[in-house]
């Protein structure tokens, strides 16, 4: 998985990106001249103490990175936890990242999720 780290990165996804969000999570992204899709992660402190927030971002990770095969390439996202998505399982996290993408369209057209 291609991380985005720089504070520069960051800044400019925020500024000229365009976003789409639940209750849980907001996605920021922009498209990029590379050809895989990079992927950032802000979890505030309004979430919780620091192992709230480290078991958040663990849990919002894995759920990119189940699946990352299925986003458009060609784009930066920055994932933000919102505060109401401390607590919530994996499972759950997982539904509204897709239900997010969905929302962008940054999903591949011909991979559905119909099992």
């Amino acid at each position: 998985m291609e991380r985005i780290s720089s504070g520069r990165d960051f800044r400019r996804i925020y500024r000229e990106g365009m976003s789409v969000g639940d209750r849980y999570i907001a996605i920021k992204y922009a498209a990029h001249e590379k050809p895989k899709a990079r992927a950032g992660f802000v979890v505030a402190k309004e979430v919780g103490n620091a192992v709230c927030r480290n078991r958040v971002k663990r849990l919002l990770k894995e759920a990119y990175r189940a699946n990352r095969h299925r986003v458009k390439r060609g784009y930066e996202l920055v994932i933000v936890a919102r505060k109401e998505i401390a607590g919530l399982k994996l499972v759950q996290i997982e539904e509204s990242l897709v239900k997010n993408l969905e929302k962008a369209n940054l999903l591949l057209i011909n991979d559905t999720h119909n099992c």
